[in-house]
């Protein structure tokens, strides 16, 4: 924090981007690793680099393919703890929008998501398409956040059919952004 002159805020959501990346675990009471480029990391970088994807409308074609369903078996799968993560992501991120230009839980929102399916697959496809997300410019909306606490609640409630309507409102809305 001194050296760079910050607060703590400020470095822990940068760790949370970092970590919605997939470039480094933060382990509570343990600490923060950097990953080696290995495990679960290596399927996210066999997947073609999302630097050389032209066209965001491709990407959100597979992310509606990929990202409601994902909603519907966090929803069944989604443990105590997945909730209150998903729960902390969004009230983060509404008090981020405004602040800070790229809020890091926005994509933290969505890794976490697929965190709550517990496949470690899923998981390297979602930080695949949240990789060409934090590159873009794109900024998130209060909107944002509003769906975001949709998808939410219908995984507290697990309720799969309504993650998934949820997810797939969110990401045609993001789709008609672009």
């Amino acid at each position: 924090m001194e050296a760079l002159g910050v607060s703590r805020t400020a470095i822990r959501e940068g760790l949370r981007g970092l970590e919605a990346l997939g470039l480094v675990s933060i382990r509570h009471g343990s600490g923060v690793y950097v990953h080696d480029g290995v495990g679960a990391g290596r399927t996210y970088r066999c997947l073609p680099a999302s630097r050389r994807t032209r066209e965001p409308r491709d990407l959100i074609e597979v992310r509606l393919i990929v990202e409601p369903e994902i909603a519907g078996i966090a929803a069944l799968r989604r443990t105590s703890d997945d909730v209150r993560r998903l729960k902390r992501d969004i009230e983060q991120f509404r008090a981020q929008i405004g602040v800070v230009r790229r809020p890091p839980t926005d994509l933290g929102f969505h890794v976490d998501l697929c965190r709550a399916t517990h496949n470690p697959l899923l998981l390297a496809i979602v930080r695949w398409v949240i990789d060409f997300y934090a590159r873009s410019g794109q900024v998130p909306v209060r909107r944002d956040t509003d769906h975001h606490a949709r998808i939410y609640e219908a995984v507290r409630a697990r309720d799969a059919g309504a993650a998934r309507a949820a997810m797939r409102l969110h990401l045609e809305w993001v789709r008609d952004r672009l």
